[in-house]
């Protein structure tokens, strides 16, 4: 079995786990590779690549013993620990590389888009120096972030976080040093003091979870953070097209999961300029789709109740399915529908927020589809850091707000448009 494919699984006792992460080949999945890689009679100009590659996979190596040693102690925390380190190194090497050698040997699950760091970038030796300590923090960070899956218990997520949480603390204070020591150019000053001011937020944040951890408040851990895209998708939206290149490594946003994070303002409602007529047939046109989700919904809402403490998993099961169901429906039913131009981001949004909703209901279903006799919507899918409560709200959240964009451009043009935003996306 795929060492990842282990996760994925449901196991009746805890120690067949373990063995199935060793059967898979955990503690030796590097030392091949550095073998190889280090007969490779590589040309001079990936010979720095090359020298990369075995400095890197060394460290795997060494770090690979220690997932080996944890499984065999049976110990989810230390694995989870070590094995995000060895992504961190692995994220890094990718972005350090050749583009070529990168794309040739880049992981899967790291976005192509990291296979650029040999680029010439803007700003000089600040623009360089910057790129690099975003690329590292940004490998650092992301591996940390864990989705825990049903085999982690509510010991293993604390185990786990006592060790990310001031790790993380620590990734970001180090790279605000960094930053504060740097001297930008002066077409990215405004820039750096921004970005300054996003690091600032995210280790108050940081802090805070740590905070709520160590008093073992895991409702406040997992709810402190809010909505962690929304300032994430500002500091994005707000960068020059340069800095935008400096820092894409930490604000690569793979998933595209900003473009609809950000609701319209009034201001900006007053200032679109759209012909009414076009908007006028616009609206015509997404209606039904809208209205055909929403009979749906309050059909769904009658017929069952949304998953609560005392609903089973075959219960949750069929609602999440239906839910799902439901959203990729309304998302490709918007998708056929063509905007007018002021309003095609708006309409991009639309479309991608129910898509995001069915995404995420998917990993629900699998997690459910997954899940072993022990497992309890209450205390195992509620509360889950990914999956549980305060996620699922986030992205409502977003996708009522996209809804009600479109309300409320048609209405500045005195076009009525209800199209039951906060009943489909409760």
């Amino acid at each position: 079995m795929e060492f990842r494919a282990v996760f994925g699984q449901t196991y009746s006792q805890r120690y067949r786990f373990f063995q199935a992460l060793l059967d898979a080949g955990a503690g030796t999945a590097f030392e091949a590779a550095l073998i190889a890689v280090e007969r490779i009679d590589a040309p001079e100009r990936f010979k720095p690549d090359q020298e990369l590659m075995v400095r890197t996979l060394t460290e795997q190596v060494d770090t690979d013993h220690e997932v080996r040693g944890a499984a065999e102690e049976e110990d989810l925390a230390a694995f989870t620990v070590a094995n995000a380190r060895l992504d961190a190194l692995a994220f890094f090497m990718a972005t350090q590389l050749a583009e070529p050698v990168c794309r040739a040997t880049g992981a899967e699950d790291i976005p192509f888009s990291l296979c650029s760091s040999n680029e010439q970038v803007p700003g000089g030796e600040y623009g360089a120096e910057l790129k690099i300590a975003l690329d590292r923090f940004a490998a650092g960070f992301f591996a940390r972030i864990i989705n825990f899956g049903p085999v982690y218990e509510t010991a293993d997520i604390i185990a786990t976080e006592a060790v990310m949480l001031p790790e993380k603390a620590d990734l970001v204070s180090n790279l605000l040093v960094e930053m504060n020591g740097m001297k930008p150019t002066p077409g990215l000053v405004n820039d750096h003091s921004d970005l300054i001011a996003y690091f600032e937020g995210l280790s108050e944040t940081v802090k805070a979870r740590g905070e709520a951890l160590d008093s073992q408040d895991l409702t406040t851990y997992r709810n402190v953070a809010g909505d962690r895209r929304a300032p994430y998708c500002g500091a994005r939206s707000n960068l020059s097209s340069h800095m935008a290149i400096i820092a894409a490594t930490f604000f690569v946003d793979p998933l595209g999961s900003c473009r609809f994070t950000a609701t319209i303002s009034p201001e900006d409602i007053e200032d679109l300029e759209v012909d009414p007529a076009e908007l006028a047939i616009y609206v015509d046109a997404v209606t039904p789709a809208f209205s055909e989700a929403l009979q749906e919904r309050q059909s769904f809402n009658a017929e069952s109740s949304p998953p609560g403490a005392g609903s089973t998993v075959d219960d949750t099961l069929a609602w999440f399915l239906r839910a799902t169901a439901l959203q990729q429906q309304l998302a490709d039913t918007l998708s056929k529908v063509e905007p007018p131009a002021a309003m095609d981001s708006l309409h991009e949004a639309a479309v991608e927020a129910p898509l995001e909703l069915a995404a995420f209901g998917s990993r629900v279903v699998e997690l459910l589809e997954a899940a072993g006799p022990e497992f309890s919507v209450a205390n195992d899918l509620a509360t889950h850091p990914e999956l549980g409560v305060a996620a699922s709200a986030g992205i409502s959240q977003n996708a009522r707000a996209a809804c009600q964009d479109i309300e409320s451009v048609a209405a500045a043009n005195g076009i009525e448009a209800e199209l039951g935003c906060a009943t489909i996306f409760p």
